[in-house]
């Protein structure tokens, strides 16, 4: 039996590494010298700043389609998919109520159709069982100093992930 254990392991690491590995290819992140950093008055900046505002709006909202269209079609993060996004959001909103942001943001850079944003910010939310400490407010998530990659879709900006096809070790955030 343990001869079969382990080679099953292998195959099935093997399958996952080079299909994911397949899925990202055609996806080239720009260099970091290739970034430019945009003024805040810029169109770029208030489209970006607006992705988010909207995504903070769906999810107090637990709009779940709305909270999905704000990624892109490619969408890949330290190997989670768009529709593991999906169950994770689903998990989320099941869980909690009186969902809500706050998110900082540091500095935005572009370069052609790809732009990263240097923020920090907590999700917040309350218990939806009722317990104890009914009506306390809890961290779902937070990050701070950490980069989300965007990608212009249909001239759209949207959150593409870090498109490492593998779990890199990294957190995972619902909004990265």
């Amino acid at each position: 039996m343990k001869r079969f254990i382990v080679p099953g392991c292998v195959l099935v690491f093997a399958l996952v590494f080079f299909v994911s590995d397949r899925a990202a290819a055609d996806i080239k992140l720009p260099s970091d010298s290739a970034y430019r950093t945009v003024k805040k008055d810029s169109p770029q900046y208030r489209d970006i700043v607006s992705l988010f505002a909207t995504a903070i709006e769906s999810a107090k909202q637990k709009d779940l389609d709305s909270v999905l269209s704000l990624y892109a079609t490619k969408y890949l993060n330290s190997g989670y998919s768009k529709a593991d996004v999906r169950r994770q959001w689903e998990q989320i909103f099941r869980h909690f109520d009186q969902l809500d942001m706050d998110h900082r943001i540091y500095e935005i850079e572009v370069s052609g159709d790809y732009a990263r944003m240097k923020c920090g910010g907590l999700l917040l939310g309350e218990p939806a069982v009722p317990s104890a400490d009914e009506g306390t407010v809890g961290v779902i998530d937070s990050w701070k100093f950490a980069t989300h990659q965007l990608v212009r879709e249909n001239g759209e900006w949207k959150i593409l992930g870090n498109q490492v096809p593998y779990d890199s070790g990294e957190e995972h955030h619902p909004l990265f």
